[in-house]
C-alpha cells in the first residue's frame, strides 16, 4: 500500500486512523495529484471523508450500478455521482477511476485510484 504512488495519502490516514470509519473504500488520489493540493493538518480529515464512500466495495460492485447512481461520502454534505461512458471505465464526479482495487486494508478498507482530486458541489447549496 506504501507503494510510491500512494505515499501520501496513506501518511494522511495514519495522521487521523482513528476517526476514520471502518468499512469504507477510498477513492485516492496519486502523490502527483496530492502535490498539487494544500491539506492543512486541521483539513486532513475532511479531505479523507470527501474520498471514501461508507461500504467496502470492489470495481466489480461499482461497474454494476446503473449509470448516474449517486453514493453518499463519509462527509455530511457531499455526494459522488457515479458515471460509466465506456465500457469497463468508471468516472466518480467526471474523475476516471484510473487504477481500481489498488489494494485492502482486510476487512476495514478498500483502496482505488482516480486520475485527479474529487470535486464536489454541495448537495446542502440547492
Amino acid at each position: 500500500m506504501q507503494r510510491q504512488l500512494y505515499f501520501t495519502f496513506v501518511m494522511l490516514i495514519r495522521m487521523v486512523q482513528d476517526k476514520i470509519p471502518q468499512n469504507t473504500t477510498f477513492l485516492m488520489p496519486s502523490d502527483r495529484m496530492l502535490s498539487t493540493t494544500s491539506v492543512p493538518e486541521n483539513q486532513v480529515l475532511d479531505l479523507l471523508l470527501r474520498h471514501s464512500i461508507p461500504a467496502l466495495l470492489m470495481f466489480n460492485d461499482l461497474i454494476k450500478l446503473p449509470n448516474g447512481t449517486i453514493l453518499p461520502t463519509h462527509h455530511t454534505s457531499q455526494m459522488i455521482t457515479i458515471t460509466n461512458r465506456e465500457h469497463q471505465k468508471l468516472y466518480f464526479n467526471n474523475i476516471e477511476l484510473t487504477s481500481p482495487d489498488v489494494c485492502h486494508g482486510g476487512d476495514l478498507f478498500r483502496y482505488s485510484e482516480l486520475g485527479h482530486n474529487l470535486h464536489f458541489q454541495s448537495y446542502l447549496d440547492f
